[in-house]
This record gives C-alpha cells, structure tokens and sequence, in this order.
C-alpha cells in the first residue's frame, strides 16, 4: 500500500513546478499531494509500529534462554528420537543477540528403518 500511496504522490511533487506561476493550479496540487502524503505517514507508522511489535514478540516467543533447546523439544514433540542440533552461525539484530543464524539439525524418525 505504501508503494502506492508513494506512486500517487510522487507525480503531483513534481507537478508543482509546472504550476509555479498559475497559485490556484499550485494550491490544487498541494492539497492533493497534502493527502497522499498524510496517507502515506499513516502507513509508514503502522509499519513501524509492526516492526516494532514483532521485535518485542520475538522476546517473549524465544526467550534468553537455550533456543537450541527449545527446537530439541519441538523435535522430540514431532515424534522424532535422538535429536542433534549443531548451531552453524548467529547474527545480532541490535538489542536481540542471536536473533538469526543457521543450524544442521539430525533426527531418526522411529519405524522408517535405517537412514541410507
């Protein structure tokens, strides 16, 4: 929706040179241009706003504690046996350590047979 907003007050930006001498044109374009905007500052909020809130979330969903651990469990929880979660990489998000990374995760899933 944002690029939206931006693709229609973008025009009218520039439409306002093409006014510089007519002021009623020029007040006309303002005033679209006014909305637009206004639209598009609402939108930019709300996608911060998100941001936000998903950054707070991903706190309470993934605690400081072992996340390895965490995915062990969901592992077991499947139905899966003799879990192994080697951690490959992290990477910091500012104020989240460890907020991504990579993993190689091994388990047997019981009466598949043996692994070939």
């Amino acid at each position: 929706m944002h690029s939206v907003t931006t693709a229609r007050a973008a025009p009218l930006n520039f439409q306002q040179r093409s006014a510089q001498c007519d002021e009623a044109e020029l007040a006309r374009i303002i005033d679209r241009f006014e909305k637009w905007q206004a639209a598009r500052a609402v939108l930019q909020l709300a996608s911060f706003a998100g941001t936000i809130v998903a950054l707070a979330s991903h706190g309470r969903v993934w605690p400081e504690t072992s996340r390895a651990e965490d995915y062990r469990q969901s592992i077991v929880g499947a139905g899966f046996e003799a879990p192994d979660i080697e951690i490959t990489n992290e990477q910091s998000v500012a104020g989240l350590p460890g907020a991504t990374g990579s993993a190689s995760i091994r388990a047997r899933k019981p009466g598949l047979g043996a692994a070939r």
